[in-house]
């Protein structure tokens, strides 16, 4: 076979369809496009064919009953477009396992969640909780999110609050205090 046939066979893409839930879908193809291209010039592309490429994702197993419950909240589709060579190279079989589907659901929530809560940083006034409603009104309208369909009002806020706290704690954590730095800096 030659290189040029080689080369065009490679070029060929494949449709894939992911489940998801539909505010996820939403967030993705308007971020990435429709269908997303599983290549290794975005992140979502390099994580999402690595996820696919592994032949087991989680080292402990999940209980059967929390994956199907996981699973089955997945009620819409992501679509995506994998080219030959990485079709071919993730040895792809035309069904994508639940653990990976999952797996890959929850790495699109946490961009999501990080998403949410840059955009309503932008759009706050600071020190001000009551910024938060009109924020999430336009995050929901730039992404098409329908609310009560999709996800309703209070979950997203309640997502985007706690994806604020867990940051908080994180740099608490992470940070020493001065009285730690006085302390250690004596002996």
């Amino acid at each position: 076979m030659s290189i040029r046939i080689r080369l065009l066979i490679l070029m060929k893409t494949f449709p894939v369809t992911i489940p998801a839930k539909g505010y996820t879908r939403k967030f993705i193809h308007k971020r990435y496009g429709c269908p997303v291209p599983i290549n290794n010039s975005t992140l979502v592309g390099v994580v999402v064919s690595n996820i696919l490429e592994k032949k087991k994702v989680y080292n402990d197993i999940s209980p059967v009953e929390a994956m199907e419950q996981r699973y089955q909240r997945l009620t819409d589709r992501i679509e995506l477009v994998i080219t030959a060579g990485k079709f071919f190279h993730m040895a792809l079989s035309p069904v994508i396992s639940k653990e990976k589907v999952i797996a890959i659901n929850r790495f699109w929530e946490a961009l999501f969640e990080e998403e949410l809560h840059m955009f309503c940083q932008k759009n706050i006034v600071p020190g001000r909780y009551s910024g938060y409603d009109k924020a999430l009104d336009k995050f929901a309208d730039l992404y098409k999110i329908d609310f009560d369909v999709d996800i309703t009002f209070d979950a997203l806020k309640k997502m985007e609050y706690r994806f604020r706290k867990k940051l908080e704690l994180n740099s608490s954590v992470n940070v020493p205090s001065g009285k730690e730095l006085t302390q250690s800096s004596m002996f």
